[in-house]
């Protein structure tokens, strides 16, 4: 029972650490915005509200869970602008963040090989910045201090941290694709020891996908396989393949699967979930997370929900 206590704890540390510093990271699924500040204003002139809650780890104590509040949409033709409100706990780590996101968009000449038949929204492609500041707190009430650590002081530390984040999306009926980085400052994290902790991490994220078969008219089926590249400045790296399946314009269920692409020849990460439904200006989504690693003998996996609300013109064909 001692050894799978240790296993537990070095695995929470690990992936909290790795995790500490992009609480939303994994959330592109059901929000775009997470990973590229120029998705904002790609919904036409719909403006969407989304909530989510998000509890990883099932089973086991202390393990993440994350809140956030996020709306996006445009203004006139060519201006898209977003914010996102987010809480996370992770252990004995707290973080609130906000990111205000600006995004410019171009027009492209109608390419007909990139519009579905009867469909006359021209290809766009548009530029993103959004800052991202975050206050991250360290309760160090929560720790046992067995052997009088000159370094632990029983109280909550805090700490403020700015970065920003930038991208560029291209976008039409049928194809998309997007590159982003995200935390392009590397800052110091000055809650902890300066002599071993590391600077912020930069998270380069590549992805593409396809919208297939999908039209106006209830009877058919729409077929939506992506993927999504992420790269972080210790070339750690990760592949997703993603695959979703819409049927009427209203109900969808969608597959992920997450390898990561070092170790060799890499390991496997997760299997996800998800299903939603859209009817009329809402939408409903639940997202289950397996995990493929050693903790799944842990843990029951992950489970997310989303509520969102779409406001103004255009609702029914608004991406989300």
């Amino acid at each position: 029972m001692k050894k799978i206590y240790i296993f537990i704890f070095i695995n929470l540390i690990y992936l909290g650490l790795k995790a500490q510093d992009q609480p939303v990271a994994n959330q592109y699924l059901l929000n775009k915005f997470f990973n590229n500040p120029a998705f904002v204003g790609s919904s036409k002139e719909a403006i969407i509200v989304k909530l989510t809650d998000r509890h990883q780890w099932i089973g086991v104590t202390d393990a993440p869970y994350t809140q956030t509040i996020s709306a996006q949409g445009r203004i006139g033709k060519t201006n898209g602008v977003g914010f996102c409100l987010y809480n996370d706990k992770n252990g004995a780590n707290y973080t609130r963040g906000i990111q205000l996101a600006y995004a410019y968009m171009i027009r492209f000449p109608k390419i007909r090989f990139l519009l579905k038949p009867g469909d006359y929204t021209e290809p766009m492609i548009s530029f993103g910045l959004s800052f991202n500041g975050y206050q991250l707190s360290l309760d160090e009430r929560e720790f046992i201090n067995y052997n009088n650590d000159p370094l632990y002081k029983g109280v909550i530390q805090k700490t403020f941290i700015p970065n920003a984040n930038t991208g560029i999306y291209f976008y039409s009926p049928t194809l998309y694709a997007g590159l982003s980085a995200n935390q392009i400052l590397p800052l110091k994290v000055n809650i902890y020891n300066q002599e071993i902790e590391p600077k912020t991490k930069t998270y380069i994220f590549a992805n593409l996908g396809v919208s297939l078969g999908e039209s106006t008219t209830m009877y058919n089926w729409g077929f939506e396989p992506s993927l999504l590249f992420k790269m972080d400045t210790d070339k750690d790296r990760q592949l997703d393949i993603n695959f979703k399946v819409r049927y009427a314009r209203t109900f969808w269920l969608a597959a992920s699967y997450r390898r990561n692409l070092d170790q060799g020849g890499g390991s496997n990460m997760n299997a996800v979930f998800l299903a939603g439904v859209d009817y009329h200006q809402y939408r409903f989504a639940y997202v289950y997370d397996h995990s493929l690693s050693e903790l799944r003998t842990f843990s029951a996996g992950s489970h997310e929900i989303m509520i969102g609300f779409l406001m103004g013109k255009n609702v029914l064909s608004a991406k989300y």
